[in-house]
This record gives C-alpha cells, sequence and structure tokens, in this order.
C-alpha cells in the first residue's frame, strides 16, 4: 500500500526509584526523566524487556503489537518501592496543522500524586480529572507561552505551579508530570513536569 510508514518507538523512564534502564534493543542507560530517541521498528509483536543498566534480571518481560503509521512514546512506571516495574504505550496521533496552533496534552505518572485537574493560573481548567496512569486528548491552544497549575481535582489546592509552558506554533507537546509528590527521602525525584515535543510529522 502506498504511504505506509514504519511504527516509532521511544522510551521514557518514568519510574522513580530506580536506576539506569536498558530495553533491550530500543534504549540504553536511561536514568529517571530521560527519554530516548525515536526508532523505526518492525510492525508486529515487540518484546519489551527492561534491565538494569548495569546487568542483572530483567525488572519486565512483555510484548507489545506495533501497526503501519503508528509512533509511541513507551513508558517505564513504578512506585519506586516494588523493585518490578511496569510499560505503557502512549500513541502520538498526527493533528492537523491548519490555523499554525499548538497541541498540548498531559499525561499522569507520578505514582503517589492524586487525581488533578491541569489549570491556567486564573483557574480556568485545560484537562480535569486525570489520574495515575492516564493521559488527555490533545487540545489545541494559541502559540505563546503559559503559565499552568496542577490542582488537587475539583479543588483549588495547587499541587504544583508549572510556568514557561512554550507552546510553539504546530508542535505537539505532552506534560508528563513525573517524581513524587510527597517524597520523604531527600535523594527521592520530586513531582515534575517533563516537557516532551512529539514528533509524528517527522514520518511525512
Amino acid at each position: 500500500m502506498e504511504n505506509q510508514i514504519l511504527p516509532r518507538l521511544r522510551i521514557l523512564n518514568a519510574a522513580p526509584g530506580t536506576p539506569p534502564l536498558d530495553v533491550e534493543f530500543i534504549a540504553r542507560d536511561l536514568s529517571f526523566g530521560e527519554i530516548s530517541q525515536y526508532v523505526t521498528i518492525r510492525p508486529g509483536s515487540v518484546p519489551i524487556t527492561i534491565r538494569p543498566h548495569s546487568g542483572g534480571e530483567p525488572l519486565f518481560d512483555g510484548f507489545i503489537i506495533l501497526d503501519m503509521n503508528e509512533q509511541f512514546t513507551g513508558v517505564i512506571i513504578g512506585s519506586g518501592e516494588d523493585p518490578a516495574l511496569d510499560f505503557q504505550l502512549i500513541p502520538e496521533p498526527a493533528q492537523d496543522r491548519e490555523r499554525w496552533l499548538s497541541f498540548l496534552r498531559f499525561a499522569h505518572f507520578s505514582p503517589d500524586m492524586p487525581n488533578v485537574d491541569v489549570t491556567f493560573t486564573n483557574g480556568t481548567p485545560l484537562f480535569r480529572n486525570v489520574g495515575y496512569g492516564e493521559y488527555t486528548e490533545y487540545r489545541a491552544v494559541d502559540p505563546e507561552t503559559y503559565e499552568l497549575q496542577l490542582r488537587r481535582a475539583g479543588t483549588d489546592q495547587i499541587l504544583l505551579n508549572v510556568p514557561d509552558v512554550w507552546a510553539l506554533s504546530l508542535n505537539q507537546i505532552t506534560l508528563y508530570a513525573i517524581g513524587l509528590l510527597n517524597g520523604e527521602d531527600p535523594f527521592e525525584p520530586r513531582l515534575e513536569i517533563l516537557q516532551v515535543v512529539d514528533d509524528p510529522h517527522a514520518k511525512d
């Protein structure tokens, strides 16, 4: 068939408390909060084996199914307390490029944070009631720099201020919430937002 594009995948380590990780044949030496480059993969069943970069037994061993014309970020998740990890695919469908807009969405991967609303500083919601492991649809916004807030869902309680969200024209952006809201150990990764550009149009 014409215009068939091989699937692409990249990996984000969003599991607090993990050492640097390898995903066999896809990504190497990913510390917490790091994201790999995209790799092109043959469609079909793809094994996903995650190990410490230093070696040892797998922390996750499974497989995913990829089809032509698909693109994903694969998120390594875990609580930081259980050595076993999990793996979640986040699709990145291309959005309509008309009108020179930017496209934002939010993904919740902070294991101890409650459901949240993502709002502007005046309280106007951008996304509502997003729980752990969930992600929103893309929302078209005017291209400019925004200051956002994470609030406990349905309340005015601010959990995190998110300054300098750069919504550039034609970009698709996922805001990943990672880290721990209530970490007691000073060495535990604190809650933060990773602003990641999704690039499905690079396949065009």
